[in-house]
């Protein structure tokens, strides 16, 4: 997937892309449009809204979708089938941690088929006011998949590396 090519040192990585791709476009029909992947050296000062999630196992480390918060709201409103966009309350991050469950379990499963034993995290949904926090304090790189929908651009940030 990452640039149309099959690379069996990155399918840990491309497993979180075809499971985002799968979700976006079977539960809110959207087409999505891949840029060209990059590193983001301040992952944690460029996003509103960030839900994340830590993987343990033979690949650790943390994944999350980064966006802004109108994103997050187009997102959320197409989740729950609101006309409105609606403000991010307690239903709507329910709905969009949701969403990033069913990525997350749709990548557990192209994980375990690439051979890798992995236990993932329940997402957490954050919306960034300044200081990040401890669970994600010393995050200073990642490799972003920036996803352009009808929604809005998404980032989905990937911070793993293999265990020996």
């Amino acid at each position: 997937m990452l640039n149309g090519q099959e690379n069996s040192r990155f399918n840990y990585i491309d497993s979180f892309v075809q499971a985002a791709f799968q979700v976006i476009e079977m539960m809110v029909n959207s087409e999505i449009e891949v840029n060209d992947p990059f590193f983001n050296h301040d992952p944690l000062h460029k996003y509103e809204v960030i839900i994340f999630i830590t993987v343990r196992g033979d690949v650790e480390g943390k994944v999350f979708a980064g966006m802004d918060e109108k994103t997050a709201q187009n997102l959320t409103a197409s989740l729950l089938n609101m006309d409105d966009t609606p403000a991010l309350d307690k239903m709507g991050r329910s709905a969009i941690s949701e969403f990033t469950n069913v990525i997350i379990g749709n990548a557990t499963t192209l994980l375990s088929e690439a051979g890798y034993n992995c236990l993932i995290s329940p997402p957490a949904f954050l919306i960034m006011s300044g200081e990040a926090p401890v669970v994600l304090q010393g995050l200073e790189t990642t490799l972003v998949i920036p996803l352009v929908t009808e929604f809005g651009e998404m980032e989905i940030n990937i911070a793993l590396q293999k265990n020996a």
